[in-house]
Parts: C-alpha cells; structure tokens; sequence
C-alpha cells in the first residue's frame, strides 16, 4: 500500500496527485513554503514543550548556579607617580604621563619580578603563570591609577592578593628607580675619579712647565677642574633624589558576594536556551509529524475537505450536550446524506478502526430519525455491541438475529427521537463475503474493517466514501494508510473529523431474540441507567458507570423504568 496525496480538482473537487514514496513526500513537505498559521501551530500546539523547555532550562540553570565554583575578587587602586628618576616618555598611546605610560606600568603588574614579589608576600608556593592568570588591570581613562583586581576562591584570599599585587608592583617599581640611580650615579662617580685624575696630571704638568707652554697647561687645567665640578654636582643631584612609585590610594576589601557566577545570566541564559529547546522540538514536531487537529489542517495535508466536524465523538459519554452544537451537526449529517449520489456510503476508518464504526452508526442512526431508511453494514464488529452513544429522549435496543459464523447476522436497532420511532438495520457481515449482502433501496452505510473488501474499490464499485479520522491524527500515518488507488474515480467525498473520546460508551446488544417482553435484563442494567431521561436519555445507552452529575435521579428514572414496556440496553 503506497502512501497517497490528494489534491483538489476544479471539476470533480477532488483528485488524485499519484503516489509518492515516502521520501519523496517528506522532502517535499520540508521544502514547502511555510504557510501563515505555522508559527501559530508552534505555539499553540507546542505549548507544552515550550513550556517544559523553560521549565527545564530554569532547572538546569538553578542546578549550575549551585554547583558551579565561587569566584571572588578584590580591588585596589594604585596612584602611579614619576619616580624621579630620568626616563622617556611614549607620546601617543592611549593613557600617557610625561615621564609615565600608564599601558606599560598596567603590563608590568603581571610581570615575572612582581609575580615572584606577591607570592612572597603571601607566602605561597602556587604555580606564577597561574597566579598570573589571576590578576586583572584596568587604566580609568584620563587617570594615572591602576586598578589592580585579584580573583580567588575565597572572599580573604581575594582581598590579600590585591593587596599583595598592589605592594609588589610599588615595591618593584620603586627597587627599579633606585637601581637606576645607582647605576648613573656608579657611572657619574667613575668620570669624576677619572677627571680629578687628570686634574692632577695636568696641574703637575703645569708646575714643570715654562713660558708658553705652562700658560697653556693652566687653561687646561681650569678645564679639568670645571669637569670635576659639574660631574660632582651632577652625583649630588642624583644622590638627593627621592623616589616615589606612587601610593595605594584605594585599599582592597574583603569582597561581600562573589563575582561569578551571576546568578541573572546564568539562570536566564538557560531559560533562553531552554525556551528555544521548546521552541525548536515543537517546531520540528509539526514538520516532521504533521496532525490533523483542524479542518485547515487536513485540507492542508492532504488536500481533502472535511465534510463534518463533530463537536464529541459519537461515543463521548456526554452529561449536558450542547443544542447548538447538536443543531450543526444534524444539518451536518443531513447535508452530508444529500450529497450522498445512489444508496451506498463507504466509511474508511483513517486510524482507528472502532471510531469509523462510531461515526458510522451515528450516521446511519441520524439518516433514520429524518425517516429515510437505512441500512447499516458493519465488515468487522467486534463482539455485539455498537460503540455509540445518542443523546436521545428515550432508550434505544440492539438486537441480534442468530447467526453462525461465515454467515451474516443481521439485527434491529430501534428506539424512538422525540416522539418519534427510529429504526436503522443493522447488519453485520461475521466473516461472510460481501457479496452474500442482499440488495436494499434503504442508504446503506458501509464501514470496513481495518482490511477487507470495502478497501478495495473494485468491490465498492465507485461508492462515495469518507474517511474518519481523529483530531491530533498523523498526517503521515493517514495518508500512508489510505490506498493509492483510493479517489482515482472521485469518489472520495472527503473526512469526517472527531475529536478523542475521554470516555467511550457502547450500545448494548442482545442476541437470539425479537421479543422485547423476553430480553434478559442483568443487575447492570438497575445501575447503568441512572439519568434522568428528560434530561441527558442518552446515558441509558451506555455500557459505562454511571455519571455522578446524574445520580441524583436515580429514584426518578426507576420509576419511569417500571412504565417501560420493553427494557433498556444499557451502556
């Protein structure tokens, strides 16, 4: 059985676009142009995975927000001043001093020597690079202060490591100051030893020397002795400087709550990414499992018009049917027997095969009350009963003609709608061919079992047929089912769409007997029949416990089931 689609024809109003492989047919719906209410399906339809997924995703984010590790951090401001010692300036970069660049100085605080410092003053052991990894700096624009910021895993140790930063940076800056002024001051030192060493040579030079040439050797000799001045005033100058690194301005505190994690970003983080979850899964579910919840929906999918729409499924237990809803669907069913051409309607069950009988039977039994005789056929019936429930003024009987197997059986479904007597023939095929059915002017409603003949249209000979199926129905699956050669002729007059039944109902059958006065009434029946029959009859049809809502009746609707002639099937 290949899997089918229909389309809609101008002049039949229906017909067959060929089979498809079920490839071909997904990758298709996939590519389609996504229509205008899809997005409306994927929110409303998927409420409940949209909802799980941010349900999920709040879960989620609650659990990694308390599992996931504290981290603290701590901050202290340091003030960066010339030190005093001669240095260059860089001109141009983003935040500079005349004598200081405050980029470099924020590069130098995760230096090795200022690592090797902090941990010293913490007395720590700890790897440098990831001590390193743990300090963070910042340059306030148009300011010389670094904000020297340690993260560690508890609140003090956070605290004590800007701190220790902090020092160490001053402390390095200031040891590098010194040593510079050192060095320059060694070097000034080692010029003025060599120029007063050449002071005195020249001097004595000068003493020895006569005339011309000791008037040169003294102007040499102020030379040297001006040498000696400046390079001992230039040593003083350096002597007298004082370094200053700068100061801690702001000290680091002990941290009241941790930095990370944030509890708002990570909880809304996995609410959104829970939302999306829901978001995709219901999106993906309506492309990829398509259902038949609207008549929109199964026109869409398969291009079939949707004949009726029930408001209950025909075996619902129903405790206060709705009149307008009634009045639609009789109009419903008595368009639907309009358009019926000949006597045969052929019911195809698209899924389940005990709601076509349903339909079936509500079919046949609403054709009856408008007093056209009918005549319904059921292919395979499981057991005796007809899962159906009417919401009627009075009880209705089933009753079975016996029959042995392979043989038809036939049976007498009568009962009486407002006032007036109903009577549908019932007929059930027990195995027996379907040729063995004897010809009948009544409208004979076919329903087929989930396979047999009534598949097959060379034995229904063109009979107009509908297909039941069941809101929330997958589209897949029905058009899978359906035969490919189904419609071929246009005989396929469209769906009959139900909902799903909460509680099915059944209308009892008794078999072997025609006389009323003689059916066997069991303990059942006393307690079965509980409403009130002015008020919902229909639950005197029900093979079901009684509705509480109605148990109020009880006594009422046992006296009136004394005056009754014949008994009451039960449901």
């Amino acid at each position: 059985m290949g899997t089918h689609n229909w389309g809609v024809d101008s002049r039949t109003g229906l017909t067959d676009l060929g089979a498809t492989d079920a490839a071909a047919m997904d990758d298709s719906h996939l590519s389609a142009p996504v229509d205008a209410g899809y997005y409306r399906r994927v929110l409303v339809r998927g409420w409940r995975l949209v909802i799980g997924g941010v349900v999920l995703g709040l879960v989620v984010g609650a659990v990694a927000f308390a599992v996931l590790p504290r981290t603290w951090t701590s901050t202290a401001a340091v003030l960066v001043t010339t030190t005093g010692a001669t240095s260059t300036s860089s001109v141009g970069e983003r935040t500079t001093d005349e004598e200081v660049n405050l980029d470099t100085e924020a590069q130098l605080v995760k230096s090795a020597e200022v690592v090797d410092r902090a941990l010293t003053e913490l007395g720590s052991d700890a790897d440098p690079s990831t001590v390193a990894a743990q300090v963070s700096v910042q340059v306030p624009a148009n300011t010389t202060v670094l904000e020297i910021t340690y993260a560690a895993d508890s609140p003090e140790a956070a605290q004590a490591g800007a701190s220790a930063f902090a020092q160490a940076y001053l402390d390095s800056r200031r040891s590098v100051a010194e040593d510079d002024i050192d060095q320059r001051v060694q070097t000034l030192q080692d010029q003025l030893e060599q120029a007063r060493t050449e002071q005195t040579s020249l001097q004595r030079q000068a003493a020895a020397a006569s005339g011309a040439d000791a008037t040169a050797l003294q102007a040499e000799v102020a030379a040297a002795a001006a040498t000696v001045t400046d390079l001992a005033q230039s040593v003083a100058s350096l002597k007298s400087i004082l370094v200053t690194p700068g100061r801690v301005i702001n000290e680091a505190d002990v941290p009241d709550s941790p930095a990370q994690p944030q509890a708002a970003l990570v909880i809304g983080s996995c609410l959104a990414l829970g939302l999306l979850g829901g978001l995709l899964a219901s999106a993906w579910r309506e492309r990829s499992r398509p259902r038949l919840v609207e008549a929109s929906d199964v026109t869409r999918e398969t291009g079939l018009p949707v004949r009726v729409a029930l408001p209950a499924h025909p075996a619902e237990v129903r405790t206060e049917p709705e009149f307008a809803s009634e009045v639609t669907l009789a109009r419903a069913w008595r368009a639907l027997a309009d358009d019926v051409p000949g006597t045969s309607l052929v019911v195809l069950p698209g899924d389940a095969h005990a709601d076509a009988v349903a339909v079936g039977a509500a079919f046949s039994w609403s054709v009856a009350r408008s007093t056209r005789p009918v005549r319904l056929v059921l292919e395979a019936l499981a057991g005796d009963d007809l899962p159906v429930a009417l919401d009627e003024t009075a009880a209705a009987t089933l009753v079975w003609d016996a029959a042995e197997p392979g043989e038809l059986r036939t049976g007498r479904w009568t009962g009486v709608a407002r006032g007036s007597e109903v009577h549908v023939e019932v007929v059930d095929l027990h195995g027996a061919p379907l040729s063995d059915l004897p010809t009948s002017d009544a409208l004979t409603v076919l329903v087929a079992g989930p396979e047999g003949a009534l598949w097959d249209t060379d034995h229904t000979e063109g009979s107009p047929t509908v297909v039941v199926v069941s809101s929330g129905a997958d589209a897949r699956a029905i058009q899978a089912h359906l035969p490919s050669e189904l419609g071929a002729d246009g005989s396929l007059m469209g769906v009959v769409l139900h909902p799903r039944p909460s509680t099915r109902a059944t209308l009892g059958g008794v078999l072997g007997s025609t006389d009323a006065d003689t059916l066997p009434t069991n303990a059942d029946a006393d307690t079965d029949a509980d409403t009130d029959a002015a008020t919902d009859p229909s639950a005197a049809l029900l093979d079901e416990e009684p509705i509480e809502a109605h148990e109020e009746h009880e006594d009422v609707h046992e006296d009136a089931r004394e005056d009754e002639a014949e008994p009451v099937a039960h449901g």
